[in-house]
């Protein structure tokens, strides 16, 4: 499913509900593998009816060298809605802070 970073109200209110329990999630923190897997299983039942996973994917998955080169999977499967989105992880950090504005991602 396609999003336009630049473009918030047309997200899927499902989506931002994501974003902004991911955001809170993180505390101002860069996402990494490590802590996508540890806040991951907390949101699994976020969405009623729904079913929501994150995955962290790099280049190579565990060499910190290619960190910068890493997507966030968000997938919600359910009642309503069935869809998966890979987003680059500075797209990601972006989109949380449009919709977090008091707790804002530090960009490198």
């Amino acid at each position: 499913m396609l999003i336009n970073e630049s473009e918030p109200e047309t997200w899927l209110p499902e989506l931002k509900a994501v974003l902004i329990a991911l955001g809170a999630a993180l505390h101002g923190r860069q996402p990494t593998s490590q802590i996508i897997a540890e806040i991951g299983s907390g949101l699994s039942e976020l969405i009623p009816g729904h079913v929501t996973t994150l995955r962290y994917r790099s280049r190579a998955e565990n060499d910190a060298r290619f960190q910068h080169n890493a997507s966030i999977d968000i997938e919600i499967v359910g009642q309503r809605i069935n869809a998966k989105w890979g987003i680059a992880k500075g797209t990601v950090c972006r989109m949380i802070n449009s919709v977090c504005p008091n707790s804002p991602i530090r960009l490198s």
